[in-house]
Formats: C-alpha cells, sequence, structure tokens
C-alpha cells in the first residue's frame, strides 16, 4: 500500500529533483539504489539506508557534500558507486560482500575497511583514497592497484589473501604493517614507494614480480 511505501529499488538519475536536499532518509523497503540515482547531488550530506544490500554504478558518484551512509546491511558496493566523494567519513562495510572498481576512489575521508564478510574487491577500489586501515580476514585476493597512491595507509590484516596482484599497494608510503601469512604471489609493482615497510614476511611466498617486493 502507499501508507507502506513499499519500494524496492530507487532506479535512475534524479535528473536534478534532489540537488539542494541534505538529509534523505529511505523507507526500510528499498534494497537497492539504482545507477546515477543520486549522483551529483552537490548539497546531500547524510543518507539514511537500513535496508539497502545493494548501492549500484556511480550511485553518488561526485556527492561532494556527502558525510555519511547510515545501514548496516549493504552488501553489495557498484563501481564507481563513491567516486569523487571527498568528505564521505562513514559507511558501514561489516556485511559487505563485494566492492566493484572505482568505488570508493578519491574518497579523501573514509578512514578504515573493516569487515569479516567481505571477499571480493575489483582494482582500483580504493585508490587514491584516505584509508588508514584494512582489516578483510575473509579476502583471497587483493586486486590489481586497489590500494594504488593510499598515502595513508598504515595496517593490513588480510591473513587469507594467496594474491596480490600488480601496484596493489604502490605509493602507499606510510605503509608500515601488512598480515598477510598465506600470500603465495605478489604481482609487478605491489610495494613500489612504500617506504615506510621495513619488515616483509610472507612465508608462503612463491611466485613474484619484478619489484614486486621493491619498497623504494
Amino acid at each position: 500500500s502507499a501508507d507502506r511505501m513499499d519500494i524496492m529499488e530507487i532506479k535512475g538519475e534524479t535528473d536534478g529533483s534532489v540537488e539542494t536536499v541534505e538529509f534523505i532518509v529511505l523507507p526500510e523497503s528499498v534494497k537497492i539504489i539504482g545507477e546515477k540515482a543520486f549522483a551529483e547531488s552537490e548539497k546531500l550530506r547524510q543518507v539514511r539506508a537500513t535496508g539497502v544490500e545493494t548501492i549500484d554504478t556511480s550511485a553518488f558518484m561526485l556527492c561532494e557534500s556527502l558525510e555519511s551512509i547510515e545501514g548496516n546491511n549493504i552488501k553489495n558496493i557498484g563501481s564507481y558507486a563513491f567516486y569523487g566523494c571527498p568528505v564521505l567519513k562513514y559507511i558501514d562495510f561489516s556485511k559487505a560482500e563485494k566492492i566493484e572498481s572505482c568505488a570508493f576512489e578519491s574518497a579523501l575521508s573514509i578512514t578504515s575497511v573493516v569487515s569479516d564478510t567481505l571477499s571480493d574487491v575489483s582494482g582500483t577500489a580504493f585508490r587514491e583514497s584516505g584509508i588508514r586501515i584494512v582489516d578483510v580476514p575473509n579476502m583471497k585476493k587483493i586486486d590489481v592497484s586497489t590500494f594504488y597512491g593510499c598515502e595513508l595507509l598504515e595496517k593490513v590484516n588480510a591473513p587469507l589473501v594467496t594474491a596480490i596482484n600488480n601496484d596493489a599497494f604502490n605509493g602507499c608510503s606510510a605503509l608500515i604493517e601488512i598480515n598477510a601469512e598465506n600470500l603465495e604471489s605478489v604481482g609487478r609493482y605491489s610495494f613500489l614507494n612504500c617506504s615506510s615497510l621495513e619488515e616483509i614476511n610472507f612465508p608462503k611466498l612463491k611466485d613474484f614480480g619484478g619489484l614486486g617486493l621493491e619498497t623504494s
């Protein structure tokens, strides 16, 4: 019924209809925020999305004032979903399963990714973001350039990761600690310009690309 507002998905671009809105509360029934749904909403600061499970491609791209997404059921985050959101500080990753490419690229205020469920992160997902701590005990692979240029990243806990691909941590100049005890392969330039990383201990390492373990 209309009273219950059983809307399942916010689809398509909003055509500027929310360009002056600062705070949005979505009904619990909304499970999907569709492609470009709130892209370039310049004044949008907060979104309450307690029922949302999927945030689609470019949904909040270039929302320059967006500070937080409230909702602890988010499982899937599409490519470019939060690309260019410089003041986004909070999003709950606790139930996240999949994050696609460039989802948080240039999201300079995001400081941590902590999730026991996150297993699939595409390349460049956090490229040049403000991430400081990564705690992803269920991930098996860190893809190409996932954390490239994350100059504030200090600690990574990824005990099940077996592969770190090309440029994954290239330019992470503050990185001081990485736990990847099951790591078997390292791609080219994976740790290039990681000038603060004094010790690397990968007891199961079998294969590493050129300059894969060069830190400067």
